[in-house]
């Protein structure tokens, strides 16, 4: 049970890190693209069946779950200050 609680813990770390990414970028479809990725990480997981039947902690593959979350989370770019100013559509100099 303590694997799975710290297994739990870093999936949790991870889904913060690339949320926060998505939430600070200007670009809408990359806040979509961030959404449906992470949709993708949870969907693959957990046995749909099982899902809506006995929830997401009896029937999850947390393991399957970390590695696309990891994934996804070592493929996304981190949004710098000159990303943000360059997509930003106040930026109308660039």
């Amino acid at each position: 049970m303590e694997t799975n609680i710290e297994l739990v813990k870093e999936c949790l770390t991870l889904i913060s890190r690339i949320a926060a990414r998505g939430v600070s970028s200007p670009d809408p479809e990359s806040v979509w693209d961030t959404l449906m990725e992470m949709t993708y990480a949870l969907d693959h997981a957990c046995d749909a069946k099982g899902y809506a039947v006995g929830g997401f902690d009896t029937n999850c593959r947390l393991t399957s779950l970390h590695h696309e979350l990891d994934f996804i989370d070592s493929t996304s770019e981190p949004m710098t200050p000159e990303a943000i100013l360059k997509d930003s559509p106040r930026n109308t100099f660039n």
